[in-house]
């Protein structure tokens, strides 16, 4: 016999169950070929989704979605979509073999560490752009961090060099006699130049120093596969001052040219680089720059666009600038899962750091390549859409992430809908019938 009290709490039960109170059963599964929805261009035309390109056909590779810098400028209100990258970078002291004319190997630790962590910081904080006067451009994070490297996994080896040359070891950045082109120390002593990005810090040639007409002031060049930096050592200031210098010349490297010209970017109006610090005085009241691209005291501030320019550098497979990077996606970090939560758009390419989750009610569309970590899966919970739309999902390099699974709680289920050239590969479980193709085993 059950016990009054007992038989009311199961009547409740009973009533809040035929409300829909109850909780359905919950299955997790990886999708079936039968419980895909594939669609054609008319389809998705009359379903209001946007088409990109000029054909549903278009190759993932040719999407023009994929080649447009808006697609990767960040939407403050999601900026965990937007992974941040770490590229890898070394310093080369050059002196001359009659010298000293370059920091003591602990002093220029010292200054390396503070020009990296002064670097870093503009990168993730950036500043507010003074140009145009009283803009209200949003302030967006950069999208990378530099990281010291070394070439081998010897403790000493802490990617900071010291090599002593000829006459080649002095910098001239103006005059008759100017060399800032010459690639000549980087021939020399160059390392890991296919995977680290290489920058030379050398000092001022010492009679250029003893001119009256020959600036001696910290200056830069980027050289394609290396960038070389002078004037630190004759200024003698923190290395946080050079913080601007090295910025602007990685800037260059990821595609970024001066701001005070037509530059591509609508946000970096051209003008006569007049200012070199803002003062109470016009013009430089309300035409002086901040941004890391013009020539100022400052260099700490990145448009929307540049920021845009720059994460498509680092998200396009094939780039160069893609091998300086540390590659991520070989190590799945759970703690950088990203959930949607309502009806979002990636449109520009990205390479996750965790897995994927749709959450329910969501909608979530993928128009570009998606790079997915080691072993990672994106999960449709019941209730929510994921829709690829020319898209490539793959593992950066390769190698093997799971797939895709499905949640199903009684009738309702998570919904994948596929359209155009979608490609699905490197997958553990395939989806069947969208030019899946599944990796070797590791």
């Amino acid at each position: 016999m059950i016990p009054k009290g007992r038989l009311s709490l199961l009547l409740l039960l009973f009533i809040f169950c035929l409300g829909g109170g109850c909780t359905p059963k919950m299955e997790l599964y990886f999708v079936p070929a039968e419980e895909v929805d594939f669609f054609t261009a008319k389809e998705k035309e009359n379903n209001g989704l946007p088409i990109n390109g000029r054909d549903i056909r278009l190759n993932i590779l040719q999407n023009s979605s994929c080649n447009q810098y808006k697609n990767y400028i960040p939407q403050k209100e999601y900026l965990s979509h937007y992974p941040g990258y770490k590229l890898r970078v070394n310093f080369h002291f050059i002196d001359h073999k009659d010298g000293p004319y370059n920091y003591e190997p602990a002093a220029a630790r010292k200054m390396v560490a503070s020009l990296l962590h002064s670097a870093n910081k503009d990168l993730k904080d950036n500043n507010a752009n003074w140009m145009p006067y009283q803009n209200d451009y949003p302030i967006l994070p950069v999208g990378y961090e530099m990281v010291l490297q070394g070439q081998t996994d010897d403790p000493a080896d802490d990617g900071i060099y010291f090599h002593e040359t000829g006459d080649e070891a002095f910098y001239v950045h103006k005059g008759r006699n100017q060399n800032l082109h010459h690639r000549q120390v980087i021939r020399d002593f160059g390392i890991g130049m296919d995977s680290i990005m290489n920058i030379f810090i050398m000092p001022h040639h010492p009679d250029s120093v003893l001119s009256p007409t020959y600036h001696v002031g910290a200056v830069g060049v980027y050289l394609g596969q290396a960038i070389k930096m002078a004037g630190m050592y004759e200024l003698n200031q923190p290395g946080w001052a050079y913080r601007g210098v090295l910025n602007h010349e990685i800037g260059h490297a990821l595609g970024l040219r001066h701001a005070w010209i037509a530059d591509g970017c609508p946000d970096t109006p051209m003008h006569h680089n007049e200012c070199w610090s803002r003062s109470k005085q016009p013009p430089c009241d309300t035409a002086a720059s901040n941004n890391v691209m013009d020539y100022n005291a400052l260099q700490n501030a990145y448009t929307p666009c540049q920021v845009g320019r720059i994460r498509l550098q680092l998200a396009k497979v094939g780039q160069r600038n893609r091998n300086y990077l540390i590659p991520h996606w070989n190590k799945l970090d759970t703690n950088r899962t990203i959930t949607i939560r309502d009806s979002v758009v990636w449109a520009g390419a990205k390479d996750l750091k965790g897995n994927l989750v749709i959450a329910p009610g969501a909608q979530l569309r993928v128009q570009c390549r998606l790079g997915m970590p080691l072993a990672s899966h994106i999960l449709i919970q019941a209730g929510g859409q994921l829709i690829l739309e020319n898209a490539q999902l793959h593992h950066p390099e390769g190698r093997q992430w799971l797939g895709i699974l499905i949640e199903r709680a009684g009738k309702n289920k998570g919904l994948l809908r596929i359209g155009g050239n979608t490609q699905i590969t490197d997958a553990l479980h395939p989806v069947p019938g969208s030019a899946s193709v599944p990796s070797p085993t590791d």
